[in-house]
Parts: C-alpha cells; structure tokens; sequence
C-alpha cells in the first residue's frame, strides 16, 4: 500500500513533462514558421512536427520492452526516468533554441533538418521515459490505489494543458505582438535586459527544469517495491499488438490527432497575427479568454462522458470541432 506522500509524488510527476509535450504538439510549427526562419515554407515546419509522431511510436515501444528486462539495484523503471528526464529536457531546450545554435540566415533546408533532428529526439525520449513511468504504476500500486492516483494524474494534465497552451498564445503578447515586428535580437519590451531570443530561452530553460524537478518526488519518496509481472517475448508482444485491432486504430488517432491540433494551431495563431494583427493586450485578452473556455470544456466532458460515454462525446467534440473550423476559415 503507498502513503498519500507517494500517490501524490507519482501523480505531479508528469506536469513539467506533460507542459513540454503540449507546447511541442501545439507551438513547435508555428514557432518554426513565425520566429525561426520558415516563414516561407510553413509546410516543412508541420512536417518537422509530423514525422516526430512516428518516432515516438517506435520509441515507446522499445523503451517498454527494454524496461520490461531491466534489472539493478533500483528496479526495472526507475533507471528510465535517471535517464529520460534530463535527456527530455536537453532536448526540449535544443528544439526551441534554433536561434542560439544555427548561425544567422540559415537557409529552410538547415532549419528543417535541425527542426526534424531535435523533435525525433525529443519525441523519442519522451516515449524512453513517459512508457517506463507509466508502467511503473500498476507495479507498485494496487487496484484500489490506482483510481486515486489516475485522479491526481489527471488533474496534473488539465493543469499542464491550461499552463501550455496559455504559453502558446501568451508568447507572441511577450515579444511584442505580431511576429513580422519581432526581432529575436531586439531588447525585449517587457524585460528591457534580455533580448526577445533570451527571452524565449530563459521560459524554454524554466519548463526543461520543470521537467527534471517533477519527477524528483517519485524517485525520492517512493520506496515500494515492484511487483514483478512476467511479460511475454519480444515477438509474442508484438504478435498480440498486431492482433488488437482497437490498440492500433487508437493508436494511429491519437497521432493523426496531435498533427492535426499542432496544424490547427499554427493556423489559428498566424490567422491571428497577420489577419487581425493583434498587440500584446490582445494577445493576453485572448489568452486568458482561452483558458476559460478550456476548462469550462473539461467541466462540460467530465458531466457528458460520464452520461453518455466517451465513444459518443468522442464523435460529438469532433464533428462540432470540423464545424467551428470550416466556418472559421470560411
């Protein structure tokens, strides 16, 4: 049985991991094409974005069955997480750092291959540590736990999703407005002693610690031991994988899904930017307005899930989704 002290350690261990991802799926196209230099070939920076999706596909389940047969002094997980977490915040810090590293002018040929190295890397770490981690739960928890735990999770999430997508659209407000105006080695109008390009470095260093010091409480306070749970071989997992054909498809959604809302997102912004030619007050009205409007839609799916099921609330949110869409950009 774990303490609260332990549930609530592996419960926030997430958050800072869970921010990063949100602001990958979301920002990194848009980043990619208004700050970074794709301004002319938005395509490539959604296909940078795109192709990192199948590479965390590829790594979660590697970094599953390699944890599976790991075996030391601190348990099959564990040695994951040591690892993974600073290698996904590294990581991170790379993806959003363009400026920092590639010299002045790069052509879209430079900017795509850096975006496309340093998002397969970041995506493929985050399935190194996230497959582990996640594993890790049933092993040292019991059935009853779980529901408790899962609760604390998810409330993590909605708290990560509301602080990553609030610093999409808060970004653009933090450097000025719209992004055609933003010059990366311009003072900054908020904090006159960094540029606009330290600026973005100093939040991107901010969530790659945030990353590292969330999962701390998980491998310092959480002394149960695992459960060993024997797993199949390499080629009977992936003999039931195939098989299963809900796993796959579900699988598959959920990538086609991230692409989809980093594409959308991307659109909404520039929309924004170069349509309405929002300023910084915009910008944060928006922002906030936002929010609002994400947490009242997770109150509205906790009470219509529930009713009516997930499968139905599923077709609903999508079908209005592609409708608000279409007669956005109508």
């Amino acid at each position: 049985m774990l303490i609260f002290k332990e549930k609530l350690s592996y419960g926030i261990g997430r958050l800072g991991s869970s921010i990063t991802m949100d602001l990958a799926d979301l920002f990194t196209g848009y980043v990619y094409f208004a700050f970074f230099g794709l301004e002319d070939n938005p395509f490539l920076a959604f296909l940078g974005v795109a192709i990192g999706k199948i590479v965390i596909a590829f790594s979660s389940y590697l970094a599953g069955y390699l944890s599976d047969r790991t075996k030391s002094r601190w348990g099959r997980r564990k040695p994951f997480i040591f690892i993974g977490a600073p290698l996904l915040a590294l990581m991170f810090f790379f993806l959003y750092s363009p400026h920092l590293i590639l010299p002045p002018g790069s052509d879209d040929s430079l900017i795509f291959g850096y975006l496309l190295l340093f998002n397969s890397l970041y995506q493929a770490f985050y399935g190194f540590l996230l497959t582990p981690f996640q594993a890790w739960m049933p092993e040292i928890s019991s059935e009853e736990e779980r529901l408790e735990i899962s609760g604390y999770q998810n409330t993590v999430n909605l708290i990560a999703f509301i602080i990553g997508a609030g610093s999409a659209f808060l970004l653009p407000a933090l450097l000025g407005g719209e992004s055609e105006q933003v010059d990366l080695n311009a003072l900054n109008p908020f904090f006159s002693f960094l540029t606009n390009g330290l600026t973005i470095s100093l939040i991107v260093i901010l969530f790659s610690l945030a990353v590292m010091i969330f999962f701390l409480p998980s491998i310092i306070n959480i002394k149960a031991k695992e459960i060993f749970i024997p797993q199949p071989t390499f080629f009977e997992e992936l003999r039931v994988v195939s098989k299963n054909r809900n796993y796959i498809m579900w699988t598959l959604s959920r990538g086609f899904l991230s692409v989809a809302l980093s594409m959308i997102m991307g659109i909404v912004l520039a929309w924004i930017d170069k349509a309405l030619r929002f300023g910084t007050i915009e910008y944060l009205i928006f922002g906030l307005t936002l929010l609002a409007t994400i947490f009242s839609g997770f109150l509205w799916w906790i009470r219509f899930g529930n009713r009516s099921g997930k499968t139905k609330s599923l077709i609903i949110i999508m079908s209005w989704m592609q409708f608000l869409c279409l007669l956005h950009f109508l």
